[in-house]
């Protein structure tokens, strides 16, 4: 059986599982949203993913 990792949501302290939260790097530090806070916060804006460590990167000259 594999454990739900859990997160606080910096916004109103609610727990949230690791599936449901949204995680962002802020000034250097982790913060968790829960799906309330995280529309209350983001909107309608789209907020990209973090990119995986086994992303490529492109480079901008040819």
């Amino acid at each position: 059986m594999v454990e739900m990792r859990m997160y606080e949501c910096t916004n109103c302290g609610e727990t949230v599982a690791s599936n449901e939260a949204t995680l962002r790097s802020v000034a250097f530090r982790q913060v968790a949203y829960c799906r309330t806070c995280r529309d209350e916060v983001f909107g309608t804006v789209e907020v990209p993913a973090p990119r995986d460590a086994a992303d490529q990167l492109i480079p901008t000259w040819h």
